[in-house]
């Protein structure tokens, strides 16, 4: 980027002292509450998808613009999603066991072709995985705030219907954005109507699930088992009861990484910084009131 001096800041004290200078800033986790310190800022990179690091933000000028990084996540974090489903259709838990004790005992796998997959929040995250779920020979349906159909999915259900769609699934992947609509989304009530052999699978946000609700389905066995990716609270405390509920698959927040990742980042900023100066629209911009 020429004719741009570019500044790291590690903490929200560096952010305050630089903040009269600053026009562009990229970042994970912005600094809240400090905007009116900034008042030539124009644009704000969030380097993920969710924007809710940053969003509600009522003091931020409605002048400064926010890109995400929709679009860079497809591919890693469908892969995620998939080895997360094919851990429980295999079996890996029990693959290792055996391996470890050496024990050479044969047993019978599930397939994922003929299974139904949901995705809750079809938007490019969702889109990715399911034109590989189908050419795996899945059924896909999928919610999405204004359904559109959809060449990899059978059914695209609006965000109101989405117990519809939990009723039918055998895997369900959440990838949809945090916003007031999603969070605790899946309270008791929803996990109930999941069948007994359903898997769930969390990429998008901890806010959406109830982890207690879905920590209890999973130790009486209402349902099969879960892979989760993102927490309420990060990083997950070390003696946090998810860490040791059956049938879990923990990782930490990292479905959507990859090697090309900050280098696919810094290209969108990059081009929204040189549009954003000659008036061109953004890439990624992002609606703040709706969240996305």
């Amino acid at each position: 980027m020429e004719n741009v001096d570019v500044i790291a800041l590690n903490s929200p004290e560096e952010f305050e002292a630089a903040a009269p200078d600053i026009e562009y800033l990229i970042a994970l986790l912005p600094p809240r509450g400090l905007w009116e310190k900034a008042p030539n800022l124009k644009l704000i990179q969030i380097i993920s998808t969710g924007v809710d690091s940053l969003l509600p933000a009522p003091d931020l000028s409605d002048d400064v613009k926010i890109s995400n990084a929709r679009g860079i996540h497809g591919t890693q974090m469908a892969e995620f999603a998939l080895y997360f489903m094919l851990e429980f259709a295999k079996n890996g838990p029990r693959i290792r066991r055996q391996h470890k004790e050496h024990e050479f005992t044969m047993f019978n796998p599930v397939n994922l072709s003929g299974s139904t997959l949901g995705i809750i929040g079809l938007g490019a995250i969702g889109e990715a995985l399911a034109e590989r779920a189908k050419a795996l020979g899945m059924r896909v349906i999928a919610t999405q705030r204004t359904p559109k159909p959809n060449p990899h999915v059978e059914k695209v259900y609006p965000s109101e219907q989405t117990a519809k769609l939990v009723e039918q699934a055998d895997y369900l992947v959440l990838v949809a954005p945090l916003t007031d609509e999603t969070r605790g989304l899946f309270d008791a009530d929803m996990i109930a109507r999941m069948k007994p052999n359903a898997v769930m699978v969390n990429l998008s946000r901890g806010g959406i699930v109830d982890e207690t609700a879905i920590a209890k389905a999973l130790t009486e066995g209402a349902i099969k088992g879960a892979a989760i990716d993102v927490f309420e609270q990060e990083p997950l405390p070390s003696d946090h009861p998810l860490w040791g509920v059956p049938n879990t698959i923990i990782t930490p927040h990292m479905a959507a990484a990859d090697d090309a990742y900050i280098a696919n980042i810094t290209k969108i900023f990059a081009e929204n910084i040189t549009r954003i100066n000659s008036g061109q629209p953004l890439i990624n911009e992002v609606d703040r009131y709706r969240g996305y």
